[in-house]
């Protein structure tokens, strides 16, 4: 997916950076109309292709032959789906950013982390945690996976990425105990961030010493109930990925650092349309966003066994 011009793109500004990215899908997308549909190469790909359904097994089945389909996966797979390999921080052109570890299912979040770790061309400059106390670790699948890698069943997701947080290699709790940070969002004024302490940024950690020490923060994921006519009565409001990276941003730059480059890692199943967010979210806070992912096959050896982090 042209990497190399990615990252040259990288140090030119988060417009260039977005615009290269969303020039490459964009090519991306036209080889594949040439391939799946090759008397309509060069027409729109919202034309040729068809629209996607609920739930998605009615879709139609195309009629592509064998090398047709082989070469449209190998296409596919750049926007993220089914791609083994990860796509780390350094390919993207990013060599120090505040890291965001997405909220999930403890093996996904520990794949996570581990696109970051195992990374020897990038220096993060802080790590961020993502995770939300109101959603409880009631799925009999998730609780496997919390017993497997944690070993115990953590009563919400925020507990989760916290356990998973102090597991980091080098990773020292901080000496005066958890710190709440000065900066918070408003879930009442469109996420507004300001100087205040909610309680929503805690500083917990270190990972490493000396010049070289990076801060583990938890970033609490809030949510309230709103009534939305629309969909029939009460519905949860929460920080969508976009939203985490403008409050992320804002809270940097409240704290005199408006140029790091965020990198927020998630799986590569989520790439294309968390692609698209982090692009919007780029523009609107002017910072690089880069989105590092984790492939098929790291997730599927940490569903199947313990993770053992590795500080490289």
């Amino acid at each position: 997916m042209g990497i190399g011009e990615l990252s040259s793109a990288a140090s030119q500004g988060p417009r260039q950076y977005a615009e290269i990215l969303v020039s490459q899908y964009a090519q991306i997308l036209e080889q594949a109309v040439a391939i799946a549909a090759p008397d309509r190469a060069g027409e729109s790909p919202l034309d040729v292709f068809p629209e996607r359904t609920t739930p998605r097994d009615q879709a139609p089945t195309p009629e592509w032959d064998a090398g047709q389909e082989a070469e449209l996966r190998g296409l596919i797979a750049e926007f993220g789906y089914g791609r083994e390999g990860d796509r780390t921080i350094s390919e993207l052109g990013v060599q120090e950013a505040h890291v965001i570890i997405q909220a999930g299912q403890p093996h996904k979040i520990m794949a996570e982390v581990g696109v970051v770790l195992e990374d020897e061309n990038t220096n993060p400059k802080s790590f961020i945690f993502c995770g939300n106390p109101s959603r409880k670790i009631v799925n009999v699948g998730e609780q496997q996976s919390a017993q497997k890698q944690l070993g115990f069943v953590p009563e919400n997701e925020y507990v989760v990425a916290r356990a998973i947080a102090v597991q980091m290699p080098g990773f020292r709790r901080n000496a005066a105990g958890d710190q709440v940070l000065a900066v918070s969002y408003d879930m009442e004024d469109g996420f507004a961030v300001s100087d205040n302490e909610s309680g929503q940024f805690t500083l917990i950690g270190f990972v490493g010493d000396g010049i070289e020490s990076k801060p583990v923060i938890m970033f609490r994921v809030d949510q309230a109930e709103r009534h939305d006519e629309s969909k029939g009565g009460m519905v949860p409001v929460r920080p969508e990925p976009a939203d985490t990276m403008n409050i992320i941003s804002d809270a940097e730059s409240l704290f005199g650092d408006p140029d790091t480059p965020l990198a927020f890692v998630t799986s590569a199943t989520y790439q294309a349309s968390t692609e698209i967010e982090a692009v919007r979210a780029s523009l609107t806070s002017n910072r690089v966003i880069c989105l590092p992912t984790y492939g098929t096959a790291g997730w599927r050896q940490l569903k199947a066994n313990r993770n053992q982090l590795q500080l490289r």
